[in-house]
């Protein structure tokens, strides 16, 4: 797997899933296992889009979640 932080997603064909992903629990595996399995019947690459901020966060200023994980450990 490459593991890379980027601001922008080049172009090209991929299969994706985009979420918050704190803490990567078993539903969270079992959607990246079928992203996988569909970029390979495709054979193209997949990817996991995720955010270092909470999306309630983003709406509500003073929103303090308790997060299971860092963002450097998704």
């Amino acid at each position: 797997m490459d593991l890379s932080s980027n601001e922008k997603i080049e172009a090209g064909r991929f299969v994706a899933t985009v979420g918050f992903f704190d803490g990567v629990h078993i539903g969270h595996r079992y959607l990246i296992e079928q992203v996988k399995k569909k970029a390979l019947e495709l054979t193209i690459s997949s990817a996991v889009i995720t955010f270092p901020v909470h999306p309630r966060k983003v709406l509500q200023k003073d929103y303090q979640p308790a997060l299971l994980c860092g963002y450097d450990e998704k």
